[in-house]
């Protein structure tokens, strides 16, 4: 499921980073006088490297077959020794290292053939399987040896919806969507819905949300249920698998007012002028027993009943020395025990073609 895993933002959201601060407003000397010495150290945290250390770095070997351009997607899987990256260079293509750095293999082929895939993202590791949502709609499940074991398309199953992100409980698929209308639901439409052993339609959820084709918000497993956000309405909502309730798990407030997109003739001129004005929930990340919600350049962290204790972490943290920085197109990628970043060695880059990326992982310390 998702907390096996770490995510990425969007390429369009990375550009996000003028944006306002949040307006929640946190109780701070409330929740310290109930709080734990773990929660405690999340409530006084003011920036990510207050409540993280360096783990690990680990040099990506770049040969023919793994040329690394944009990393859009990384899954640890340390029971298998290996890490899977979403790679996009000219294509988007999908590579297997071990924990070393050592490339394996790459997994699945592009293509319009049984067994291709055209543009794969998102995709997700879990229950054993890798899955992967193809942009021509389908589905692909593989195994890490890169083996077929099932392949859904869409049109067969007369599905008229695409996946922006999943997640995954007791064999079951949850697919989040921004695209609408969704004509297999009905005229409402719907946000999320379940994939009843990862194949068949089996339930909606959420209502539909104008978002004028911006990709943000996102979907996760947390405490056996299933968290979704909004984008621009500001709420957190949870599926509960068992009775299909889905409520409000937690409230931001209204991230931005979206009338004066809904005015506008040019959304995407829009977006681009007033880009330090939008505000929108981007990733969703279950970090130990915690919620990680990611807005702009802010970050705020839910507890297990829903309760907001820190709404104005700053994504702040610092590459190692001999680092080139922000070297890769990339920002925080997020996994169950921490975050990465990736970045350049000095001494290993040749050329701009070639830059010889490496993983720089975090983990999370909040003893």
């Amino acid at each position: 499921m998702k907390n096996s895993s770490i995510y990425i933002f969007s390429v369009i959201l990375l550009l996000f980073v003028g944006c306002k601060s949040n307006t929640i407003k946190v109780d701070k000397e409330k929740l310290l006088k109930f709080a734990d010495n773990r929660t405690k150290k999340i409530i006084n945290a003011e920036k990510l490297s207050d409540i993280s250390v360096l783990k690990k770095i680990i040099d990506l070997e770049e040969t023919d077959n793994s040329l690394i351009g944009t990393i859009e997607d990384i899954y640890l899987v340390p029971e298998e020794n290996c890490i899977i990256i979403l790679n996009e260079t000219t294509k988007r293509n999908i590579l297997l290292f071990d924990y070393n750095g050592k490339f394996i293999r790459k997994i699945g082929n592009e293509g319009k053939g049984p067994g291709e895939y055209i543009n794969p993202r998102p995709i997700l590791y879990a229950n054993n399987k890798l899955i992967v949502y193809s942009q021509n709609q389908k589905l692909l499940f593989f195994s890490l040896s890169g083996l077929l074991l099932n392949e859904i398309t869409f049109s067969e199953k007369k599905w008229n919806f695409t996946i922006d992100y999943m997640t995954y409980y007791k064999n079951d698929l949850y697919a989040y969507t921004n695209n609408l209308p969704f004509l297999s639901s009905g005229d409402k439409g719907f946000r999320v819905c379940r994939l009843s052993n990862s194949t068949e339609f089996d339930g909606s959820f959420g209502e539909v949300e104008e978002t004028f084709d911006f990709r943000a918000g996102d979907i996760t497993c947390f405490k056996n249920k299933i968290i979704f956000s909004g984008v621009f309405d500001g709420n957190i909502y949870k599926i509960n698998p068992t009775t299909d309730e889905c409520t409000v798990f937690t409230s931001f407030g209204e991230l931005y007012d979206i009338e004066n997109i809904r005015k506008s003739p040019d959304k995407m001129n829009f977006f681009r002028k007033n880009i330090n004005e939008l505000n929108a929930f981007l990733k969703l990340a279950v970090i130990d027993s915690f919620l990680f919600v990611i807005t702009q350049k802010y970050i705020s962290v839910v507890d297990s009943i829903g309760n907001i204790i820190n709404a104005n972490i700053k994504n702040e943290i610092y590459f190692p020395q001999g680092f080139e920085g922000n070297a890769m197109r990339l920002s925080c990628i997020y996994y169950n025990r921490g975050f990465i970043k990736a970045s350049v060695r000095k001494s290993r880059i040749t050329s701009i073609f070639t830059p010889n990326p490496s993983l720089i992982i975090y983990e999370f310390k909040f003893e």
